[in-house]
C-alpha cells in the first residue's frame, strides 16, 4: 500500500461516512462530551480504536520509507485522526474550503 493509495482510501471512507450519517453522529457526541462528562470515555474509546488502526497502517507503510526513521507513528496516527475528524466537521460548513 502506498501513501497515494491510502489517500484514495481515505477519500472513499470520507464519502461513505458522510453518506451514512456517521459524521453528524460523531459531531453530536463530541459536542455532547464537552458538557456531559460521561460521554467522554466512550467517545475517546471509539476514537482510540480508529487511531489504533491508522497507526498499524502507518507503521507498515512508513517502514520502507525514508520518512520511517523520522516519524512517530503513534503521534502521527493521532494527528491523522484529528485532521480527519476536523475536516469532516469543517466540510459541513465550508465544503469548498475543506
Amino acid at each position: 500500500t502506498t501513501l497515494a493509495e491510502l489517500l484514495t482510501c481515505g477519500r472513499e471512507l470520507h464519502e461513505e461516512e458522510r453518506a451514512g450519517g456517521h459524521v453528524a453522529f460523531l459531531a453530536q457526541v463530541l459536542a455532547g462530551a464537552q458538557t456531559q462528562p460521561r460521554l467522554a470515555p466512550a467517545t475517546a474509546a471509539g476514537l482510540d480504536l480508529w487511531t489504533a488502526e491508522i497507526e498499524k497502517v502507518l507503521v507498515r507503510v512508513l517502514a520502507d520509507s525514508p520518512l520511517g526513521e523520522f516519524t512517530d507513528p503513534v503521534g502521527l496516527a493521532r494527528a491523522v485522526t484529528g485532521a480527519f475528524v476536523g475536516l469532516e466537521l469543517y466540510e459541513g460548513v465550508d465544503p469548498a474550503g475543506a
